[in-house]
């Protein structure tokens, strides 16, 4: 679901909103839906995209509204019973990406991690095998660890949808983060009544 084309963006300030998805829920639970899998929902450059250009993995892309709308959105998709899956954008990001921008070398191949598939390469990618033997990490991995147990504790996601997976090719980690995100209690609302 891409949150402003769902939620009836009109060119207005009200429409692409967490809100407006919230005001359909009875509509997709009448469909018999019983999970919605949410297009990035992180902060993107610009205003209005489908996502996948990722400047901030920590923030919500404040078109759409502000953190307390996004964690009432999934709170009250759980009181309804639908759980919410994240599409996971963790092959590339933004230029601008602030963890880009501070060493991009460190986190980031140098050069396109596929060169002969120049039609698949949407921006900087994740450095997967890189390992910093001062830290003993692989900083890729911890990273991308810490951006998915921050989805599942703050905003108590149910599931991830890796995109790229092709691209990020790298079976170890995809079997590592899996195992991590597993171990996060889930706490079932934001909000007390």
């Amino acid at each position: 679901m891409h949150v402003a084309d769902f939620s009836g963006r009109d060119g207005s300030e009200s429409g692409g909103k967490f809100q407006q998805v919230r005001e359909k829920l009875d509509y997709l639970c009448d469909l018999g839906i019983n999970a919605i899998e949410l297009m990035p929902v992180n902060e993107y450059p610009g205003d209005y995209s489908w996502g996948y250009k990722v400047r901030d993995f920590f923030a919500v892309e404040s078109s759409y509204g502000e953190t307390a709308d996004l964690k009432q959105l999934i709170d009250e998709c759980h009181g309804r019973g639908i759980r919410v899956i994240l599409e996971g954008i963790y092959n590339h990001c933004d230029e601008e990406c602030p963890l880009l921008v501070i060493d991009r070398n460190y986190w980031y191949y140098r050069n396109k991690h596929y060169p002969e598939d120049p039609a698949n390469y949407w921006g900087s990618e994740f450095y997967y095998e890189n390992f910093d033997p001062k830290l003993g990490i692989r900083p890729a991995w911890k990273f991308i660890g810490d951006v998915v147990n921050f989805w599942i504790q703050e905003y108590h996601i149910d599931g991830i949808r890796y995109d790229a997976v092709r691209q990020l090719n790298n079976r170890d980690f995809l079997h590592w983060i899996t195992r991590e995100a597993k171990k996060k209690p889930l706490a079932t609302s934001h909000f007390t009544t």
